[in-house]
């Protein structure tokens, strides 16, 4: 518990009291014990309390608010408990270099999808999912396929998925993952068992098997005729 004094309207301040202090910086995404510069509490709202902090680390110091309730029945008592911080820095996913060397735009769009579902926007996600997994699956193709280059850009996924990806590991799992995240674009839901985890899954399983094979390609080419036995 720590009390503190909250600043009101009129230089008017009020002796109050919070549960807890944020165990990290939403900016850094690191473990931090804050420091507290500014707290406000609005008469109009006298339930809800903002409080400004700051992060101690040398290569952050930047600011964030901390909202603070205090929750009916009053079980806290007279008590403020931590609800919410703002604002925030989500950490984006970290890819190989041979998944950024395949498709840069996959990394982004995925990245783009990744931020708002950790915003919430679960309603939309799942449809920048969807085009993240196509730019992985053209830009692959591609890059197997050059000379085919302007017809895989004009094609369906499903249809460059048949004609132009031959690791059935990855025709398999891309071909799956199209499937849900057609459903995340669409009215109905066909897969009514299957939800955005799995197309998350199906797109890593994806993203996976074409590391490998990039990979794999990459070593047979270094290693071309170097054969010493």
């Amino acid at each position: 518990m720590i009390e503190l004094s909250a600043n009101m309207k009129n230089s008017v301040t009020r002796t109050i009291t919070i549960v807890d202090k944020p165990d990290h910086c939403p900016l850094c995404n690191k473990g931090i014990d804050p420091i507290l510069s500014y707290s406000f509490l609005d008469e109009k709202y006298p339930n809800r309390l903002q409080i400004i902090f700051r992060c101690p680390r040398e290569d952050c110091r930047r600011l964030f608010i901390g909202i603070y309730f205090k929750d009916y029945p009053l079980k806290l008592g007279d008590k403020y408990q931590l609800r919410e911080l703002t604002p925030t820095n989500i950490e984006l996913i970290k890819f190989s270099n041979e998944i950024k060397e395949t498709s840069k735009s996959f990394c982004d769009i995925y990245n783009q999808a990744y931020n708002a579902e950790m915003e919430g926007l679960l309603d939309i996600c799942g449809a920048g999912y969807r085009k993240a997994l196509e730019f992985l699956v053209k830009d692959y193709s591609i890059s197997k396929h050059p000379e085919s280059k302007s017809d895989i850009e004009k094609s369906f996924l499903s249809k460059c998925i048949e004609t132009y990806i031959d690791d059935k590991r990855i025709k398999d799992c891309a071909e799956m993952a199209a499937w849900l995240g057609n459903d995340e674009s669409h009215y109905l839901k066909r897969w009514i068992d299957k939800d955005l985890n799995d197309l998350k899954i199906l797109i890593k399983l994806s993203e996976k098997w074409i590391e490998s094979n990039v990979l794999t390609e990459k070593y047979k080419e270094d290693m071309k005729g170097q054969d010493t036995t």
